[in-house]
């Protein structure tokens, strides 16, 4: 799971929106608007914005959500004001809330938005969040937080750089996030295999997807030698 930088966010017009809000808010005490999932902001400005912060992946699991192609079309449909015009793009996926606790108090916040996989996102439910491992934090490092065992392409504990009670919130979040989620796992190993083995021919190729189980993959082979 990288770190996700979301300092910019293209749906101008719904941070003027929530600007406004939260001004009035201050000035007058009338409470933001409660969230509706079917609202405008929510299903196309927020959901296309993110897909463009996370570069079209869960932000989670490091899915491919959309290919670049189609999400640099959803990104040009963006009028001048920053409101989103377009179709929502099709793909298993949708907006949810880090800390689902939040949205009654301000279920708007842009700091609490991440697009995930729907699976994922399902079965992440109402589960004890943690925030040691929110990939838009500014001091998140996944390296500093994770390991990835490359025979098993599973996530764990680093336990090298974080006592046990650390560690012990690291696991619980890696089985909330669903970074080892079955599905996940298996599509993972698939993709991560097939990708080494055709490095074997073209050393050019990179991935474009589960960029951290490959860099932590790479950088234990590194260390072996």
């Amino acid at each position: 799971m990288r770190k996700i930088d979301k300092r910019i966010c293209i749906a101008t017009q719904y941070e003027d929106w929530i600007a406004k809000k939260e001004k009035a808010f201050q000035e007058t005490g009338r409470k933001i608007p409660n969230y509706n999932n079917n609202d405008e902001y929510y299903s196309k400005d927020v959901f296309v914005a993110l897909l463009y912060c996370q570069n079209g992946l869960c932000a989670y699991t490091e899915k491919r959500l959309i290919y670049p192609t189609e999400l640099e079309k959803a990104i040009q449909q963006f009028d001048s004001q920053g409101k989103y015009q377009g179709e929502r793009p099709k793909c298993d996926a949708d907006v949810e809330h880090f800390d689902s606790k939040k949205k009654a108090k301000n279920g708007w916040a842009w700091d609490n938005f991440l697009v995930v996989y729907d699976s994922v996102n399902k079965a992440k439910g109402e589960k004890v969040i943690d925030e040691i491992l929110k990939p838009d934090n500014e001091a998140y490092n996944p390296f500093l937080l994770l390991e990835y065992d490359k025979k098993h392409h599973l996530f764990f504990a680093n336990e090298t750089e974080n006592d046990s009670e650390a560690c012990q919130k690291i696991e619980n979040m890696i089985i909330v996030l669903g970074l080892n989620h079955t599905s996940i796992k298996h599509e993972r190993k698939e993709y991560l295999q097939e990708l080494w083995l055709k490095q074997k021919t073209d050393t050019t190729l990179l991935p474009d997807r589960f960029f951290t189980a490959y860099g932590m993959a790479i950088q234990s082979i590194n260390e072996q030698k």
